[in-house]
This record gives C-alpha cells, sequence and structure tokens, in this order.
C-alpha cells in the first residue's frame, strides 16, 4: 500500500512537468513515468518516436532514473 501510494504521489508531481514548454523536460517526466511502472501505455518506442530520439536513449535514462531511485 504504502509504495503505491509513493509512485501515485509520483506521478502527481511527474504530471507538473508536462506543462514545461522545455522538450527535455517532458522527455524526462515520460522517462520517469516509465520506469516506476505509471502510465502503461507509453513504451519506449513510443517516446523514442515522440521526442524523435533513439529508443537506445530513451533506456538508458529510465534505468538511469530506476538505478537512483532504488527500483
Amino acid at each position: 500500500i504504502i509504495k503505491s501510494f509513493a509512485i501515485a504521489i509520483a506521478a502527481r508531481v511527474i504530471d507538473a512537468f508536462d506543462c514545461s514548454r522545455d522538450k527535455r523536460v517532458r522527455m524526462h517526466a515520460d522517462c520517469f513515468r516509465i520506469a516506476i511502472g505509471y502510465n502503461n501505455h507509453q513504451n519506449l518506442d513510443s517516446v523514442a518516436a515522440k521526442y524523435k530520439t533513439k529508443r537506445q536513449n530513451i533506456h538508458w535514462h529510465v534505468k538511469t532514473i530506476q538505478k537512483r531511485i532504488g527500483l
């Protein structure tokens, strides 16, 4: 229960970054969602296409986030 509550809180905080005009901030928010398992309709390929980057780049961001938060 605590973990799911923490994910829900983190997801709400991340949603605030969607208002940014900086695409790097929005990309990082999408990578964070994937890293914590939130917003499952997006995958690495769709995020990479959205930001016109390589899948490996998105994968690296997701793994880095997971490592930093201990997932």
